[in-house]
């Protein structure tokens, strides 16, 4: 299981940078608005603290295939 850290906090950060700019550009090229598309972070096989993180850099929407590991994650 992948476990958070300050670096990973600051590549999350400039990942997520990254895919929104080149959504928002996809989405102007095409004539359409970025906001109709939403981004889905898979948190399976990370730890809370990680899926956190993931929140934490602007991911609203996460997704798990185990329903308990994700209660465990949104109580973290």
């Amino acid at each position: 299981m992948l476990e958070a850290s300050d670096k990973t906090a600051e590549r999350l950060r400039d990942n997520w940078q990254s895919v929104t700019g080149e959504i928002f550009e996809a989405c102007h090229a095409a004539g359409r608005e970025a906001g109709e598309v939403q981004i889905v972070g898979v948190c399976k096989y990370v730890g809370p603290e990680l899926a956190w993180q993931l929140g934490q850099a602007g991911c609203e929407i996460l997704a798990e295939n185990r329903p308990q590991l994700l209660w465990d994650k949104a109580e973290y």
